[in-house]
């Protein structure tokens, strides 16, 4: 006369059975190095633009340094966003020579309408920009100004975040940034009550202009 077991005997056995069981797998060939996910086939810039797009990010194409200057300038007007604060010197140059008015950021408000920066790499399988401590305006540029408006070439356009941090590891040989951001698109949190609130830990719009090279 056979036992009869009750489901859950069944359950537990078939688990006490299936753990006496060693399992064979060759890990000899394992490419650590290899991507852990597929890499898109098209342009990484067309990737960035469409993955930006996507988390509410607004991507802004421009031919040639004076197409980027006059798309900027009508942004800005169009908007009535006055004296945009900038911080690195090279950026206010750039505004100087082309008669755009800006505000001097070296000590930045907290209650900061526009900041406009450069940045690290832009990543874009993820749509993201990547932004560090030895990068003016490091930290805060990211966090204070209400719009947050990137300006960036086409040359740093990678595709994964890897190739991101060994352009890093090449241009701080010597001296690596103590930090590293990657925005993702308009900062946003919904961990209260389940309600999308933007701009809860930085921007709420976030713009970037990519010039050809």
């Amino acid at each position: 006369m056979k036992a009869k077991f009750t489901n859950q005997e069944i359950v537990l056995r078939h688990i006490r059975d299936a753990s006496y069981k060693p399992y064979e797998r060759d890990l000899g060939n394992i490419d650590f190095d290899a991507p852990v996910f597929a890499i898109p086939d098209d342009n990484p810039l067309i990737v960035f633009a469409e993955e930006l797009n996507k988390i509410g990010g607004k991507f802004i194409y421009c031919e040639n340094q004076q197409d980027l200057a006059l798309k900027l300038i009508s942004l800005l007007d169009h908007h009535q966003w006055l004296n945009p604060v900038v911080q690195d010197t090279e950026l206010k140059h750039f505004f100087k020579e082309r008669n755009i008015v800006f505000q001097d950021g070296d000590t930045m408000p907290i209650d900061t309408k526009v900041g406009i920066s450069y940045c690290e790499s832009l990543v874009g399988r993820l749509g993201s920009v990547l932004v560090s401590s030895w990068s003016n305006p490091g930290r805060q540029m990211h966090v204070y100004p209400e719009i947050h408006i990137v300006l960036a070439h086409s040359s740093q356009v990678v595709m994964t975040l890897g190739e991101a941090f060994r352009k890093l590891r090449k241009k701080y040989a010597v001296d690596f940034p103590t930090e590293l951001t990657l925005i993702t698109g308009p900062s946003r949190t919904a961990d209260i009550e389940k309600t999308l609130v933007m701009g809860a830990h930085g921007p709420k719009e976030l713009f970037v202009f990519v010039e050809a090279e």
